[in-house]
């Protein structure tokens, strides 16, 4: 068994797991920082609210170390990365001292202007090795489906960000939670994602119904409601052969996906947050 400075030592042999915010702008019902029970949606009271500085993060790790990390993956247990102010100068620094890594950031996508996402993808261009990635929680292929789990967040919003920021030159992946409402509609989201610049979707059932296939909650509305367990012999999309083996095909003429290509072009560059 190889210790870690035998790891250290090799070089490029390290991965790093980084999470840099307890900020986030969604309010997902089974994400462990979300208040279910009181209603709104809004942080659980014991997680405080921190957010890492490009400072910190420079003491934190050093350029020799950074030099070392074959991977790292800045993704939100409590919070998601996008909402930290200095997420941008992070991965600059990263990158500056090793263009070699492989540089991942999970997101819901929907904060932060168009024009950052592109300031983002251009950091493609410092990328030696992989270029920095981005995964795109996108769980529908219209607002109400995407917002049954992923509360607070506007797909036509996330679909701007992920088309400017792969227009930039960054890669991205989608990410979906399997749940009942959307089970029927994989391929439909593989399809949409895709045609937005990502290069797949990953799928994943939700593992967090703990007491049956229901998961109850207090909404943002202080109404009580529920999500419900993926079931039955749903299929996850697998690539399309004969007549519809293009993803133009399936989408172009699809009324859904044209109302949702209109609301995507008309999602204004609005002001940061910061």
């Amino acid at each position: 068994m190889k210790l870690y400075k035998d790891l250290y030592d090799e070089g490029m042999k390290l991965q790093v797991f980084v999470d840099i915010s307890t900020y986030c702008n969604a309010g997902c019902p089974e994400c462990h920082r979300t208040e279910i029970e009181k209603g709104g949606l809004g942080k659980v009271d014991w997680l405080p609210l921190v957010q890492w500085t490009a400072e910190e993060f420079m003491n934190a790790y050093e350029p020799e170390f950074v030099k070392k990390v074959k991977l790292w993956e800045i993704c939100g247990t409590w919070g998601d990365p996008v909402m930290c102010k200095e997420l941008y100068e992070i991965c600059d620094y990263i990158l500056d001292h090793n263009p070699y890594c492989e540089l991942t950031i999970d997101t819901n996508g929907s904060v932060r202007p168009i024009s950052w996402w592109t300031k983002m993808g251009e950091l493609s261009k410092k990328c030696k090795g992989p270029r920095i990635r981005f995964d795109f929680a996108i769980e529908g292929i219209n607002q109400d489906m995407q917002e049954k789990y992923r509360r607070k967040t506007r797909l036509d919003i996330i679909l701007a960000n992920l088309k400017a920021v792969t227009d930039a030159g960054a890669k991205a992946k989608g990410f979906c939670v399997i749940h009942k409402h959307n089970q029927d509609y994989l391929q439909e989201i593989l399809d949409m994602c895709q045609s937005y610049g990502a290069m797949t979707v990953d799928f994943v059932e939700s593992n967090r119904f703990y007491n049956g296939p229901r998961f109850e909650f207090i909404n943002e509305k202080y109404e009580r409601d529920y999500l419900e367990q993926a079931e039955g012999d749903y299929v996850k999309p697998k690539y399309i052969r004969g007549a519809q083996v293009d993803w133009k095909t399936r989408t172009e003429f699809q009324p859904w996906f044209l109302e949702m290509q209109k609301k995507v072009s008309e999602v204004k560059d609005e002001e940061d947050i910061y």
